[in-house]
């Protein structure tokens, strides 16, 4: 077999170990980064959700029920695109909104990480709440 036939072959077989599911996404809560809101948890969810569709993220599984959700950006010129997962957890003195961010495939390191601009847009959409 040619040495180009065996790099096709450890290529297709990085690429199969080395991709982020949706399925994958729903157990990673404790890889993220945490922030904590001092709002209820309906508006955090509802500012995470418009947060979301301001990022030009679609809405894949989960809701205010689950206390998660999966969001993703479809595939484009720059990459296969991307999961976002947002978990939410009750406290004392707020809500704590954990997001994880990873590539569909492992090898596309100038993928985007979503962490940083959805806190943002987080903090702007509850920022037109008040306090």
């Amino acid at each position: 077999m040619k040495l180009s036939a065996w790099y096709g072959i450890i290529l297709v077989a990085l690429l199969g170990v080395s991709c982020a599911t949706v399925a994958g996404m729903r157990n990673t809560r404790g890889e993220g980064v945490v922030k904590t809101f001092h709002h209820t948890y309906g508006q955090v969810i509802q500012a995470t959700i418009d947060a979301a569709k301001l990022q030009k993220l679609e809405l894949e599984e989960g809701g205010p029920d689950d206390y998660y959700i999966i969001l993703k950006q479809t595939a484009n010129e720059r990459s296969e695109g991307e999961l976002v997962a947002v978990f939410f957890a009750e406290k004392n003195d707020g809500i704590d909104v954990e997001i994880v961010s990873k590539r569909r495939l492992a090898l596309e390191f100038w993928a985007k990480n979503w962490t940083a601009s959805m806190f943002r847009a987080i903090e702007m959409e509850l920022g037109k709440l008040g306090d």
